[in-house]
């Protein structure tokens, strides 16, 4: 179940994505400028609570969303659209709308009802240039 995302050009949003949930939502238009910031804490693996930049010692296996030997399990990601490329977040990113679309936020993690805490992203538009 998504929560909807609503983001004033210039203005922040905080919201809070759920370890359970899977992506948090908002639409933007192509070349959109956002500016993603988070922090807080949550687990994805058993004993193991890290901050939105994913754990530091466990690789990313081939089935999360982001795989990878140097990309970190447990790392909040962002995608734009339902067909956009997951991009890595972490503590923060500028993101700039590549496509038409929703807005997605999940952590890097193939299973998600075993995971505990959350982390709080701050969202914020660059308002148009005139």
């Amino acid at each position: 179940m998504s929560q909807p995302l609503s983001v004033e050009e210039g203005r922040p949003k905080v919201t809070q994505p759920r370890r359970q949930r899977d992506f948090i939502d908002r639409a933007f238009k192509t070349a959109t400028v956002i500016h993603v910031r988070a922090r807080g804490r949550w687990l994805y693996t058993p004993g193991e609570h890290h901050g939105p930049e994913g754990h530091a010692t466990y690789p990313a296996p081939d089935s999360y969303p982001i795989p990878g030997a140097n990309i970190p399990g447990g790392v909040l990601l962002a995608r734009i659209g339902e067909e956009g490329p997951p991009q890595l977040v972490g503590r923060g990113r500028r993101l700039v709308a590549d496509r038409f679309g929703t807005l997605h936020f999940r952590i890097n993690d193939d299973i998600l009802s075993d995971n505990e805490g959350y982390v709080t992203v701050e969202v914020r538009v660059e308002p148009p240039s005139p």
